[in-house]
């Protein structure tokens, strides 16, 4: 999880999702940095001396708003101002704006919370999703005709709001159409909260998988 004032922050795309995507744009390494106090703590130039012992920086991108270092000390003036200090090339990317709002991680959290799919992923770029294992459930739904499978989600990522939602499940790499129920299942007078997929033309025993749902547009 990430913390804002202290707080667990659920993620709207968990680091492994995101070392997926980096590889897709053609980067060959990732390095992760654990969030510590200790981290945290350190000032600007005490940070970019810690990156410089496990890489040699020529080139830093950032975005205009970006900060970092203790008590937000370090930003873009503050990049450019020691470019030649150490030795790095800044390139600054503008802020992404859709229409006249600027793109940020807490309205896309609001619109997946709203259940606001459409919106959600005009924002991000790509279908949000749901990753879970699959676990036992009380086969209701195979019993009607409509095998169903529940999830035990992911508990680091952030869930979109209670509905039922169109997606593609992705199961062993391969995809396939579903329909999937986020909340409680009034049908059956169950009002726990739960995650469950019914996986069209799919019969395989996959208890026990870990399997991902990217949502393409919420029904009711």
């Amino acid at each position: 999880c990430g913390f804002f004032s202290g707080r667990p922050l659920s993620l709207i795309t968990t680091w492994e999702e995101k070392e997926e995507i980096l590889a897709q744009t053609g980067i060959d390494l990732v390095v992760l940095l654990d969030f510590t106090s200790r981290l945290a703590s350190l000032s600007p130039h005490s940070f970019i001396e810690k990156i410089r012992q496990v890489l040699e920086i020529r080139e830093m991108v950032v975005g205009e708003d970006f900060v970092f270092g203790n008590k937000r000390e370090g930003d873009v003036r503050w990049l450019r101002e020691n470019e030649k200090v150490f030795e790095y090339k800044l390139k600054v990317i503008p802020c992404l704006k859709v229409g006249q709002e600027k793109v940020s991680s807490s309205l896309i959290r609001d619109w997946l919370k709203e259940g606001e799919v459409k919106k959600t992923t005009l924002w991000l770029g790509r279908y949000p999703t749901i990753l879970g294992k699959v676990i036992e459930g009380k086969r209701r739904g195979r019993n009607l005709g409509y095998p169903t499978a529940n999830l035990e989600p992911c508990p680091q990522k952030l869930l979109p709001g209670p509905g039922v939602y169109a997606g593609k499940v992705m199961v062993g790499g391969n995809y396939y159409k579903g329909i999937v129920n986020v909340g409680s299942k009034p049908t059956f007078k169950d009002m726990s909260f739960g995650v469950e997929a019914h996986i069209l033309r799919f019969q395989d025993d996959i208890y026990g998988e870990e399997i991902k749902i990217e949502l393409v547009a919420r029904l009711r």
